[in-house]
C-alpha cells in the first residue's frame, strides 16, 4: 500500500493512512522544539508550547474529519505515554474534535495570580472618557 504525504510536522513526514509512530516522532520533534526555542528566546515553556500546539491544530484542521479524530486519538493516546515530569502539557481531544489542552500539576509557586482583563484597560478607558467629556465642553459652548 502506498503513503501519500499529508504534511509535515516539526520535520515528520506525517503520511495517509495516520501512523502512531510518525505521530510520536512528531511530538518528540515538538519537546525538543519546545526545549530548544526556550533557551534561544528565553520564553516560558507553557507559552511556546501552545505556539507549537497551534502548529499541529493548523495541521489537524487541513485532514478530513475521520483522520482528523484518529490523528488527535493518536496523539492523546501518545503524549499520555510521554513522561509527565519531562512534558508539561499535552493534548486531548473531546468525541466532536474539539481541544482542550491538559496541563499537568503545576507547583505553587509557578502559578501565578491573573487579574481581570478589565484591570488591565481601565486606566485607558478612563483617559478616553476624560478626553471626550473635555472635548464636549469645548466644542458645544
Amino acid at each position: 500500500m502506498e503513503l501519500e504525504l499529508l504534511g509535515e510536522l516539526f520535520g515528520v513526514e506525517i503520511h495517509r493512512p495516520l501512523q502512531r509512530e510518525e505521530i510520536r516522532k512528531a511530538l518528540i520533534a515538538r519537546n525538543e522544539l519546545r526545549d530548544q526555542l526556550k533557551q534561544e528566546k528565553n520564553l516560558s515553556s507553557d507559552h511556546i508550547t501552545l505556539q507549537l500546539n497551534d502548529k499541529i491544530h493548523v495541521f489537524a484542521y487541513r485532514l478530513e474529519e475521520s483522520e482528523s479524530e484518529q490523528f488527535y486519538n493518536y496523539l492523546s493516546e501518545e503524549c499520555k505515554k510521554l513522561k509527565p515530569e519531562q512534558y508539561e502539557q499535552s493534548l486531548i481531544s473531546t468525541s466532536n474534535n474539539t481541544l482542550k489542552t491538559e496541563i499537568s500539576p503545576l507547583s505553587s509557586e509557578t502559578m501565578e495570580e491573573k487579574q481581570p482583563m478589565i484591570w488591565k484597560f481601565l486606566p485607558w478607558v478612563l483617559g478616553v472618557i476624560f478626553l471626550l467629556l473635555l472635548f464636549s465642553l469645548f466644542t458645544f459652548r
